[in-house]
């Protein structure tokens, strides 16, 4: 993936917003328009956030996901840390599979992106 470069705006403390950022450069977006940019950093973000969701659940034994659903059917919905949380405690080497996943991901978004 790219090096960041200096268009991504000095408040970004979204890792996901982040990665969405390296991927527009890695993909050689990073000359679209603002609005365009800003759009596709939104999609990038919540299309990365679900899938990262998939490989968790997919991870999840069958308790660990019944618990999850009773996590998720409360009535206040759980925090993002509170989620994460849970995978972590969930799921063996967490964050390594997370980080297959986004590669996976990235490696997907850039050859689609490329072969215009």
């Amino acid at each position: 993936m790219a090096t960041p470069q200096a268009t991504q705006p000095a408040t970004t403390r979204d890792p996901l917003e982040h990665f969405a950022y390296e991927l527009l450069r890695a993909a050689d977006l990073e000359a679209l328009p603002e609005d365009a940019k800003s759009e596709f950093i939104v999609k990038i973000r919540d299309q990365a956030q679900r899938r990262m969701g998939v490989i968790a659940v997919q991870h999840l034994d069958a308790a660990g996901l019944e618990e999850f659903n009773a996590m998720i059917a409360a009535s206040a919905p759980p925090s993002s840390a509170a989620v994460q949380a849970f995978f972590t405690a969930k799921i063996p080497d967490f964050e390594s599979k997370m980080q297959e996943g986004l590669l996976a991901f990235a490696d997907e978004f850039v050859a689609a992106a490329k072969v215009k």
